[in-house]
């Protein structure tokens, strides 16, 4: 199995051999241990082995290598002509094909099959790379494709969930939440805002509203009124009107928590019911509860 690189390991040495790590004794190791390392044989292996293991990753099993052409007279290459190729780390096909010693040895191979290496070795070397670039990339394609499919469709889905649980939009924060009388009359403290989200933080008995990058914008001083202040926040506008009176405020956020609850439970069970992913549906109803503005504590 190889990714971007190829070779064949020549040894005198006694290793152990299985389906995942072949061997072949020949009369001669070092004659066709440097063929088998030729490009010429990588180019064959490249057309005739199949990709198994994802990510381009190409596999040549047992009855395929029996399979490799030999030709019947090899070139007669001395080992100390390619000590540096036989001892170096072998580098991806397109850096491969650039070596010197690379170059000389499927020139002698060529030169043994009668053919020119000035002609036929850079069309080999071409057409190699093209392959090996191919490969490597399909899979990337591949997963690229059924991304863009699989985003497609938790984003059609997420609009069905929409039309079903929401088919009105969401009630509105903080008048729909107020159930003793008219919201407008009640009596209000106001602040000036930068239209930015925020979040309050404690500082000792108040609640400094801040924007995502830590500047404060105003204070509140109890932690009813922040989080009346963060949902209001989520809102466009520059003003927030929050009711003078805590014990409203609290009902306010009471009715709304409820809501949202139930809203949330809607919004799961209609998702789980199109997607059969608890976990898809759990990150659905949460997108879009924010993509809506509404703050689940």
């Amino acid at each position: 199995m190889y990714f971007d690189s190829f070779r064949t390991l020549i040894t005198e040495e006694e290793i152990l051999e299985s389906d995942k790590f072949y061997g072949i004794e020949t009369k001669d190791n070092m004659k066709y241990g440097l063929y088998l390392n030729s490009t010429l044989v990588n180019l064959f292996r490249e057309i005739t082995a199949f990709q198994s293991l994802g990510d381009g990753v190409l596999k040549t099993p047992v009855y395929e290598v029996e399979n490799l052409l030999v030709p019947k007279k090899l070139p007669s290459i001395s080992k100390s002509n390619l000590t540096k190729l036989l001892g170096r780390e072998i580098k991806s096909v397109p850096n491969e094909v650039k070596q010197k010693d690379r170059k000389e040895l499927d020139t002698k191979i060529l030169e043994a099959l009668g053919l020119d290496a000035e002609i036929y070795l850079p069309k080999i070397y071409d057409g190699l790379c093209e392959l090996v670039k191919e490969r490597l990339e399909l899979p990337k394609m591949r997963k690229k494709k059924q991304k863009e499919d699989k985003n497609f469709a938790f984003d059609k889905v997420k609009e069905d969930v929409i039309a079903d649980c929401l088919p009105d939009g969401t009630r509105k924060f903080p008048q729909d939440f107020y159930t003793k009388g008219s919201y407008e009359e009640l009596e209000f403290e106001t602040y000036s805002t930068n239209g930015k989200p925020l979040t309050p933080d404690s500082f000792f008995n108040n609640f400094q509203m801040k924007t995502e990058d830590g500047e404060t914008i105003f204070e509140v001083d109890s932690e009813a009124k922040a989080e009346f202040a963060e949902i209001l926040s989520r809102q466009s506008g520059y003003q927030i009107k929050i009711p003078a009176k805590e014990k409203i405020v609290e009902q306010i956020l009471k009715n709304y928590r409820a809501y949202i609850k139930e809203l949330r439970a809607q919004l799961e069970a209609d998702a789980k019911q199109k997607t059969h992913e608890w976990s898809i549906a759990e990150k659905m109803a949460k997108e879009i509860l924010e993509e809506f503005g509404l703050v689940d504590k």
